[in-house]
């Protein structure tokens, strides 16, 4: 941890300095922020499948944990004092079933219907020029699919 820093004082140092978060504590600027921007403390992903002679099923979940977003500088409390935006945290959920058909021309046909965002999940609100976080969140909404494939 960084207990003291001695530099030459540049606009940008005096406004770090003067911030009432970092209020001089340089320890503050750790790269190692865990719930802060866009670095939530939990990230999970699982998926389960299932498959009995010819039929198959998936399900797959992706969840990001919650976190702070210090970029924007609302007053949250109105006590005159910026607070750190709160980014809520996003489980999307993934699911398909599929049939496999053998057939005289190709050893497999693989037919399988799936629905990406299955609960319609909407990506947190985010103080970024889209919105959102493009590299933790999704802005598609629930998507049906159908996929047809073959094997020779």
């Amino acid at each position: 941890m960084l207990e003291e820093l001695e530099l030459i004082r540049t606009p940008l140092i005096s406004q770090l300095i003067d911030d009432p978060i970092i209020g001089g504590n340089f320890s503050a600027l750790d790269p190692d922020r865990i719930q802060l921007n866009g670095n939530p403390e939990w990230r999970y992903s699982a998926r389960m499948t299932w498959r009995k002679d010819a039929f198959g099923a998936g399900l797959s979940a992706r969840y990001v944990g919650d976190y702070f977003d210090t970029s924007a500088d609302p007053d949250l409390d109105g006590d005159g004092n910026d607070d750190f935006f709160p980014v809520d945290s996003y489980l999307r959920w993934n699911g398909y079933v599929d049939y496999r058909i053998p057939t005289q021309f190709v050893d497999m046909l693989r037919v399988r219907l799936g629905v990406n965002n299955l609960t319609d999940e909407r990506p947190p609100i985010l103080d970024e020029s889209r919105g959102y976080d493009t590299g933790l969140h999704s802005v598609r909404g629930r998507e049906f699919y159908i996929q047809i494939r073959s094997t020779l």
